[in-house]
């Protein structure tokens, strides 16, 4: 059941012709953008929808565009939010696959707290653009 709604939103999406970003993620896409841009990594980000419900904060559909569950953002901190959005974006705009083990860094599957992402945010950026770079 699930893998016939996931077809059909697919293919909704794709007959609708390209998605669009969100107003209220914008500034995430541009935001991203802009870093990648700072860090020596000139990319386009993935347009970015919010979808009611996902088992995960977001996810990333290669190729095409990120989807970020509404009940989630909704709890999320402004630091948490650009964290998630970042990471998402280096999945499609960036290609980066699968995950790391290492704790509190923008390629590991948890948010990071609002603390650690305000304080470290230079470092997680550099860390994370450097992977794409090497």
């Amino acid at each position: 059941m699930r893998a016939c709604l996931v077809f059909l939103t697919i293919l909704t999406l794709s007959a609708c012709g390209s998605v669009q970003t969100d107003a209220e993620l914008e500034s995430y896409v541009s935001a991203f953008e802009l870093e990648a841009k700072r860090h020596g990594v000139p990319v386009k980000g993935s347009p970015m929808v919010f979808v009611k419900k996902l088992s995960t904060a977001g996810i990333c559909h290669h190729g095409s565009h990120i989807e970020i569950a509404k009940d989630w953002w909704d709890t999320l901190t402004e630091y948490q939010r650009e964290a998630l959005t970042f990471h998402e974006q280096a999945h499609c705009a960036l290609g980066l696959k699968g995950h790391t083990s290492k704790q509190n860094t923008l390629r590991s599957k948890a948010i990071p707290s609002s603390h650690f992402y305000k304080v470290n945010r230079g470092s997680l950026l550099v860390e994370l653009f450097d992977t794409v770079q090497n």
